[in-house]
C-alpha cells in the first residue's frame, strides 16, 4: 500500500492508500512539489475530488483527482487521474497554502522511523 507518498511519484489510477488522510497527504506533496494548488471538490466519508484551483471556462486545466474507499479491501483507491496541471501559477511563493501540521508531522515521523530502521539494521549486520 502507498500510505506514504513518496515526492517524486506520479499520481495514477489504481494507486491504493491506508486512509483518507494518507490520499490528503499525497495530494498535498504531489502539488507542492509541482508549485501547484488545488481546490476540494468534494469530500465525504467515502470520496475525495480535488481539481485545479484556477479550473474555468478560461483555464481548461485537465488536473483532476477522485479517490473512493474501496469496500473489498477497506483501502483508498485512485479511480480517476485528469492529468497533471498545464496551467500557469502566477502566485508561486516559498510557503504553500496547503501545507499543515498534519502533513509536517506526517513526514517527520515518516523519517524517524526509518531512521530507526536504519539504524537497527546496521546494528544487525554489525
Amino acid at each position: 500500500m502507498s500510505s506514504n507518498f513518496n515526492v517524486g511519484l506520479e499520481l495514477y489510477v489504481g494507486m491504493d492508500f491506508d486512509s483518507k488522510d494518507a490520499v490528503k497527504n499525497a495530494v498535498k506533496q504531489y502539488l507542492m512539489k509541482v508549485h501547484q494548488s488545488f481546490k476540494v471538490v468534494e469530500s465525504k466519508w467515502n470520496k475525495y475530488v480535488v481539481c485545479c484551483l484556477n479550473k474555468n471556462v478560461n483555464c481548461p486545466c485537465p488536473f483532476y483527482m477522485r479517490a473512493i474507499l474501496s469496500k473489498k479491501t477497506d483501502s483508498w483507491k485512485v479511480t480517476q487521474w485528469g492529468g497533471p496541471h498545464t496551467c500557469l501559477n502566477m502566485t508561486m511563493t516559498q510557503d504553500h497554502e496547503k501545507l499543515d501540521s498534519y502533513l509536517i508531522a506526517t513526514c517527520v515521523v515518516g523519517m524517524y522511523f526509518m531512521f530507526i530502521l536504519c539504524y537497527c539494521l546496521v546494528l544487525i549486520v554489525i
